[in-house]
């Protein structure tokens, strides 16, 4: 457990934020999350627009970002995030966040509004893919398809570890991010006899797995294009 100490501006702006966040409340969205298997503590199913909105009307700041963390609420987690300043960000605390995250919704929102904006990002790419946990895989492959989308960078050695993944058990929540990068790697020329091997692999070793077929027809479907 963290324990942060007591800041009366921090705890006043707080306060207030969470009134925001009742105000907003979506109980039948909450509850057709849950029903889909998105479980959190506490989720007053508001919108992500709204919940834009509602960060709008504050400027950046690590302290209040890091208290909103700090609660169990969906809604205090995803403000948490398009609140904390990016330049302030380090990686150590990208992995820990990463760790924090119990849902593919949360991993989503922090790759794409808050860590694809650090420097670092190939470096924990390369951290998160050597961890054989599969919410750091999910996270590796969903930051990597973000930052290509945002940089169209070439391709380093750092993002070597995404290339093999033959071996991967590939759910649902890994497939889309997995298959965007892949296409995007496709691209470059020293990819491709890898990519098309692991592919193979994957159609060989994961053959009863209806999620890795999906990923291996859309990128067959896809890479031809």
């Amino acid at each position: 457990m963290t324990f942060l100490p007591y800041n009366q501006d921090v705890d006043a702006t707080v306060k207030e934020i969470m009134i925001k966040i009742r105000v907003a409340m979506n109980g039948v969205t909450s509850e057709l999350m849950s029903d889909r298997g998105v479980k959190y503590k506490t989720n007053f199913g508001v919108a992500f627009p709204d919940l834009q909105k509602i960060a709008q009307q504050y400027s950046p700041n690590e302290l209040v970002a890091t208290y909103l963390w700090h609660k169990s609420v969906r809604e205090t987690k995803i403000l948490a995030i398009l609140l904390y300043p990016a330049q302030a960000l380090t990686l150590e605390k990208s992995i820990t966040w990463i760790s924090d995250c119990d849902t593919v919704e949360l991993i989503e929102y922090l790759c794409a509004h808050l860590v694809v904006f650090t420097p670092f990002v190939p470096t924990l790419i390369t951290q998160l893919a050597r961890i054989s946990e599969e919410k750091q895989i999910i996270a590796a492959y969903t930051l990597a398809a973000h930052y290509c989308k945002r940089n169209k960078p070439e391709l380093t050695e750092e993002f070597s570890p995404l290339l093999s993944f033959s071996s991967i058990h590939i759910t649902a929540k890994l497939a889309q991010s997995m298959l965007y990068f892949l296409l995007y790697a496709y691209q470059k020329n020293e990819f491709k006899e890898n990519i098309i091997n692991e592919m193979q692999n994957l159609k060989k070793n994961q053959s009863e797995n209806h999620v890795a077929m999906w990923l291996y027809t859309e990128f067959e479907a896809l890479s031809q294009d």
